[in-house]
């Protein structure tokens, strides 16, 4: 049957594939089947800008490529205002132009660098890019001046951190690559240096969701309740963004 087809194939290709389709052509059957994801997100996010400021400097982004990888993306423009929106909106735009059509994390990073670095003001953002590659499973956080983000599994947290620059600062970009090892049922935390505290501390953070049952409500209820309870610890003196993504099965 199609379905036995399918289930010996995915087996043997280690990979999750669809029934098969027939097409007849010249006298020739060709048999054709494609590659299932075997996860699929659910994702929220939230912002607010820096108070006594109409806009948000921050850019947070969901998108996903044509061969089938999630991203999650924040950029924080340096400082607050038009100025900073303007900075990030630029990064999250030409990193998603690029990564959606499937070019390389790292590539586009350093092309980003090079187009800020060459502005004629200084312009410089931090960029926290999650992937998630919904075929095979695996995932990686790239971080550039970024702040810490947390993976929520089971009531615990467990925290990726990098102490790197922004892009746009100097002429050669650094950033740092964290795979992760995702499981169902993990939620992932993004937010920008707006929710940390005085002292640049996310302990508030931690605790938050340290305290919640984070797994057992919507993403959307996660974020808004984050960036509320941010505002008290965090005196809402930067803008201030929350991405929170859940890894479900497909």
């Amino acid at each position: 049957s199609p379905e036995e087809i399918s289930g010996l194939l995915s087996t043997l290709v280690e990979r999750r594939l669809s029934n098969p389709e027939f097409i007849l052509c010249d006298g020739y059957a060709t048999m054709r089947l494609q590659t299932m994801p075997k996860l699929r997100i659910e994702s929220a996010r939230t912002v607010s800008g820096k108070s006594g400021e109409k806009v948000c400097g921050d850019s947070a982004v969901f998108f996903q490529s044509e061969d089938k990888r999630f991203f999650a993306l924040i950029s924080d423009g340096m400082g607050s205002g038009t100025d900073a929106a303007l900075s990030s909106r630029l990064a999250s735009v030409f990193l998603e132009k690029l990564l959606s059509a499937g070019g390389d994390k790292r590539q586009a990073l350093i092309m980003l660098n090079r187009l800020l670095v060459a502005q004629k003001t200084e312009v410089f953002t931090t960029v926290d890019l999650l992937e998630v590659d919904l075929i095979n499973g695996s995932a990686s956080l790239l971080k550039a001046g970024a702040a810490p983000s947390f993976v929520v599994r089971g009531g615990s947290c467990i925290k990726v951190s990098s102490a790197t620059p922004p892009a746009g600062i100097i002429g050669e970009v650094y950033a740092e690559q964290t795979s992760l090892s995702l499981k169902v049922g993990d939620t992932v935390v993004l937010f920008s240096d707006g929710l940390c505290d005085e002292n640049g501390d996310s302990a508030g953070v931690e605790r938050f969701l340290s305290e919640r049952d984070v797994e057992n409500e919507s993403c959307a209820i996660t974020a808004s309740k984050l960036l509320n309870k941010a505002k008290g610890f965090s005196n809402h003196a930067d803008d201030m963004t929350v991405c929170v993504i859940r890894i479900l099965a497909a």
